[in-house]
């Protein structure tokens, strides 16, 4: 298990006062399903994505927002490569 995988989405998360119970809200989701999205144990989808940066209210682009910790790929680079 990786923990805080998306940390610049942690830091959004943190600046913007946005929890983990808003966005499992937002996406129609369980907390649970999103914080093991967070911490790299399923993956967000693009739609899950956007709707995420939406909330946030964030300038930051989606590539940096969801760069994986990691590796620096994003959501979307695993699934265009994947596919």
């Amino acid at each position: 298990m990786m923990k805080n995988k998306y940390n610049n989405l942690r830091a959004e998360m943190i600046r913007n006062g946005v929890t983990v119970d808003d966005i499992a809200k937002c996406l129609e989701v369980s907390p649970k399903t999103v914080r093991n999205k967070i911490n790299g144990e399923t993956q967000f989808s693009w739609e899950e994505v956007k709707k995420i940066k939406k909330l946030l209210k964030t300038d930051l682009p989606l590539e940096e927002l969801f760069k994986n910790s990691k590796n620096g790929l994003t959501t979307e680079e695993k699934t265009q490569k994947a596919g």
